[in-house]
Protein backbone atom coordinates (compact mmCIF):
# COMPACT_ATOMS: atom_id res chain seq x y z
CA UNK A 1 0.00 0.00 0.00
CA UNK A 2 1.44 3.36 -0.53
CA UNK A 3 0.09 6.70 0.02
CA UNK A 4 0.22 9.87 -2.49
CA UNK A 5 -0.21 13.36 -0.89
CA UNK A 6 -0.55 16.45 -2.85
CA UNK A 7 0.31 19.60 -0.63
CA UNK A 8 1.30 23.18 -1.28
CA UNK A 9 5.04 24.08 0.45
CA UNK A 10 3.54 27.14 1.66
CA UNK A 11 0.53 25.76 3.18
CA UNK A 12 1.82 26.19 6.51
CA UNK A 13 2.61 29.91 6.64
CA UNK A 14 -1.40 30.79 5.85
CA UNK A 15 -3.61 29.43 8.31
CA UNK A 16 -6.36 31.83 7.38
CA UNK A 17 -6.49 30.38 3.61
CA UNK A 18 -7.99 27.10 2.37
CA UNK A 19 -5.62 25.88 0.01
CA UNK A 20 -6.59 22.73 -1.65
CA UNK A 21 -4.92 19.58 -0.81
CA UNK A 22 -5.84 15.98 -1.74
CA UNK A 23 -5.08 12.55 0.20
CA UNK A 24 -4.87 9.25 -2.69
CA UNK A 25 -4.45 5.54 -1.04
CA UNK A 26 -3.32 2.86 -4.07
CA UNK A 27 -3.43 -0.40 -3.14
CA UNK A 28 -1.20 -2.99 -5.44
CA UNK A 29 -1.09 -0.16 -8.08
CA UNK A 30 -4.93 0.53 -7.47
CA UNK A 31 -5.74 4.22 -6.65
CA UNK A 32 -9.06 4.74 -4.29
CA UNK A 33 -10.74 7.96 -4.42
CA UNK A 34 -9.41 11.17 -3.41
CA UNK A 35 -9.79 12.85 -0.19
CA UNK A 36 -9.83 16.70 0.09
CA UNK A 37 -7.50 17.34 3.36
CA UNK A 38 -6.04 21.08 4.96
CA UNK A 39 -2.75 20.14 5.76
CA UNK A 40 -1.64 21.81 8.96
CA UNK A 41 2.13 22.20 10.44
CA UNK A 42 1.13 21.02 14.53
CA UNK A 43 -1.86 19.36 16.64
CA UNK A 44 -0.75 20.23 20.03
CA UNK A 45 -1.94 17.29 22.65
CA UNK A 46 -0.89 17.47 26.05
CA UNK A 47 -0.69 14.01 26.81
CA UNK A 48 -2.21 12.67 30.08
CA UNK A 49 -2.38 9.47 31.56
CA UNK A 50 -5.21 8.59 29.65
CA UNK A 51 -3.77 8.71 26.64
CA UNK A 52 -0.47 6.33 26.75
CA UNK A 53 2.29 5.74 29.36
CA UNK A 54 5.40 7.68 29.24
CA UNK A 55 8.55 8.27 31.58
CA UNK A 56 7.29 8.72 35.27
CA UNK A 57 3.64 8.00 34.98
CA UNK A 58 2.33 5.97 37.78
CA UNK A 59 -1.35 4.84 38.57
CA UNK A 60 -3.96 7.13 38.20
CA UNK A 61 -5.36 7.15 41.81
CA UNK A 62 -1.76 8.07 42.87
CA UNK A 63 -1.89 11.67 41.33
CA UNK A 64 -4.93 13.38 41.47
CA UNK A 65 -8.50 13.22 41.74
CA UNK A 66 -8.77 14.59 38.07
CA UNK A 67 -9.81 11.72 35.70
CA UNK A 68 -6.94 12.53 33.24
CA UNK A 69 -4.13 14.08 35.01
CA UNK A 70 -1.10 15.67 32.57
CA UNK A 71 1.74 13.74 32.35
CA UNK A 72 4.61 16.67 33.16
CA UNK A 73 7.39 15.74 35.43
CA UNK A 74 10.38 17.16 37.54
CA UNK A 75 14.30 16.77 35.98
CA UNK A 76 14.15 12.97 38.01
CA UNK A 77 11.14 11.71 35.97
CA UNK A 78 8.85 12.14 39.11
CA UNK A 79 5.34 13.14 38.13
CA UNK A 80 4.40 16.88 39.19
CA UNK A 81 1.74 16.45 41.28
CA UNK A 82 -0.13 17.62 44.63
CA UNK A 83 2.20 15.72 46.76
CA UNK A 84 5.36 16.59 44.65
CA UNK A 85 4.43 20.27 43.11
CA UNK A 86 6.78 22.39 41.35
CA UNK A 87 9.12 25.26 42.59
CA UNK A 88 8.87 28.02 40.84
CA UNK A 89 12.38 28.49 38.76
CA UNK A 90 12.39 25.08 38.39
CA UNK A 91 12.68 23.27 34.86
CA UNK A 92 9.70 20.83 34.18
CA UNK A 93 9.06 18.70 31.08
CA UNK A 94 5.63 18.30 29.76
CA UNK A 95 5.04 15.18 27.46
CA UNK A 96 2.70 15.95 24.18
CA UNK A 97 2.02 14.68 20.80
CA UNK A 98 1.43 16.85 17.49
CA UNK A 99 4.35 19.53 17.52
CA UNK A 100 5.02 18.54 13.48
CA UNK A 101 7.92 18.32 11.87
CA UNK A 102 11.27 18.89 13.55
CA UNK A 103 14.91 19.39 12.32
CA UNK A 104 16.49 16.77 11.35
CA UNK A 105 13.39 15.46 10.53
CA UNK A 106 11.91 12.47 11.81
CA UNK A 107 11.73 8.76 10.84
CA UNK A 108 8.06 7.76 10.13
CA UNK A 109 7.80 4.65 12.72
CA UNK A 110 11.05 5.16 14.18
CA UNK A 111 12.36 6.09 17.43
CA UNK A 112 13.88 9.10 17.84
CA UNK A 113 17.73 9.23 17.86
CA UNK A 114 18.10 12.52 18.95
CA UNK A 115 16.13 14.99 20.88
CA UNK A 116 16.08 17.17 17.61
CA UNK A 117 13.91 20.18 18.06
CA UNK A 118 10.85 21.25 16.34
CA UNK A 119 10.62 23.39 13.19
CA UNK A 120 7.73 25.47 14.16
CA UNK A 121 8.66 27.95 17.34
CA UNK A 122 5.59 27.91 19.26
CA UNK A 123 4.46 30.52 22.57
CA UNK A 124 3.61 29.19 26.46
CA UNK A 125 1.52 31.29 28.55
CA UNK A 126 1.46 30.99 32.64
CA UNK A 127 -2.15 31.38 34.54
CA UNK A 128 -1.89 31.22 37.96
CA UNK A 129 -5.25 30.17 38.66
CA UNK A 130 -7.26 27.87 40.62
CA UNK A 131 -8.29 24.77 38.42
CA UNK A 132 -7.83 26.89 35.40
CA UNK A 133 -8.52 25.88 31.73
CA UNK A 134 -6.16 26.42 28.67
CA UNK A 135 -5.86 29.53 26.84
CA UNK A 136 -4.12 30.11 23.86
CA UNK A 137 -1.15 31.98 23.75
CA UNK A 138 -0.29 35.55 22.84
CA UNK A 139 2.37 34.88 19.63
CA UNK A 140 2.86 35.86 15.68
CA UNK A 141 0.76 35.37 13.21
CA UNK A 142 3.10 33.25 11.73
CA UNK A 143 4.43 30.40 12.91
CA UNK A 144 8.00 30.49 13.50
CA UNK A 145 8.43 33.89 13.17
CA UNK A 146 8.83 37.36 15.34
CA UNK A 147 10.43 37.64 18.42
CA UNK A 148 9.25 39.47 22.01
CA UNK A 149 6.51 36.84 23.02
CA UNK A 150 7.61 34.02 25.75
CA UNK A 151 8.80 30.21 24.27
CA UNK A 152 9.48 27.30 26.23
CA UNK A 153 12.85 26.52 27.10
CA UNK A 154 12.86 23.70 24.38
CA UNK A 155 10.29 22.07 22.02
CA UNK A 156 11.31 18.63 20.59
CA UNK A 157 11.46 14.87 20.26
CA UNK A 158 11.97 12.69 23.38
CA UNK A 159 14.72 10.38 22.06
CA UNK A 160 14.05 7.06 22.28
CA UNK A 161 10.08 7.48 21.73
CA UNK A 162 8.19 7.09 18.59
CA UNK A 163 6.16 10.56 17.97
CA UNK A 164 6.47 11.70 21.49
CA UNK A 165 7.46 15.20 22.16
CA UNK A 166 8.60 17.00 25.31
CA UNK A 167 7.99 20.58 26.64
CA UNK A 168 10.73 21.80 28.60
CA UNK A 169 9.72 24.91 30.56
CA UNK A 170 10.42 27.19 33.68
CA UNK A 171 7.82 27.37 36.05
CA UNK A 172 7.48 31.29 36.65
CA UNK A 173 8.00 32.43 40.54
CA UNK A 174 4.38 31.61 42.87
CA UNK A 175 2.36 35.22 43.27
CA UNK A 176 2.05 36.05 47.13
CA UNK A 177 -0.95 34.12 48.54
CA UNK A 178 -0.73 31.23 45.97
CA UNK A 179 -3.19 28.42 47.36
CA UNK A 180 -1.63 24.99 47.39
CA UNK A 181 -3.28 22.12 45.53
CA UNK A 182 -5.09 19.65 47.97
CA UNK A 183 -3.33 16.00 48.91
CA UNK A 184 -5.42 13.72 46.92
CA UNK A 185 -6.04 11.25 49.59
CA UNK A 186 -7.44 14.22 51.96
CA UNK A 187 -10.06 15.76 48.97
CA UNK A 188 -13.72 15.02 49.79
CA UNK A 189 -16.00 14.09 46.69
CA UNK A 190 -18.21 17.27 44.86
CA UNK A 191 -16.00 20.03 46.81
CA UNK A 192 -14.24 22.59 44.32
CA UNK A 193 -10.81 21.53 45.92
CA UNK A 194 -7.45 23.25 44.28
CA UNK A 195 -6.55 20.22 41.65
CA UNK A 196 -4.03 22.52 40.02
CA UNK A 197 -3.28 26.40 40.51
CA UNK A 198 -1.16 26.85 37.32
CA UNK A 199 -2.45 26.49 34.20
CA UNK A 200 0.26 26.25 31.25
CA UNK A 201 -0.21 26.53 27.63
CA UNK A 202 1.28 26.33 24.15
CA UNK A 203 0.06 26.95 20.83
CA UNK A 204 1.16 28.22 17.42
CA UNK A 205 -1.05 29.23 14.89
CA UNK A 206 -2.75 26.27 14.17
CA UNK A 207 -3.31 24.45 17.66
CA UNK A 208 -2.83 24.64 21.27
CA UNK A 209 -3.51 22.88 24.13
CA UNK A 210 -2.35 22.97 27.89
CA UNK A 211 -1.67 21.02 31.17
CA UNK A 212 -2.81 22.23 34.93
CA UNK A 213 0.15 21.36 37.18
CA UNK A 214 0.63 22.25 41.18
CA UNK A 215 3.17 24.76 42.11
CA UNK A 216 4.44 24.74 45.29
CA UNK A 217 3.34 28.32 47.42
CA UNK A 218 6.33 30.65 48.13
CA UNK A 219 7.55 30.54 51.75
Amino acid sequence: MSVNAIVWPFAAFLPWIDIPASLSVAVDSVAGPTISVQPLTDQVHFLTNCDVMVPGSQPRSYLTPLPCPPMVTHADGKLVSALSPAKGGEEVVAYAVGLGQTNPPLTLGAPAATGAPTLTVFAIDFNYRTNALATRPAGPSFPGTGVGFPTPAFTGATPGFVGLYQINFIVPPPPPGLTACVDTTAIIPFTNAVQSNLTVSVGSAFSFDGAGICVQPAQ
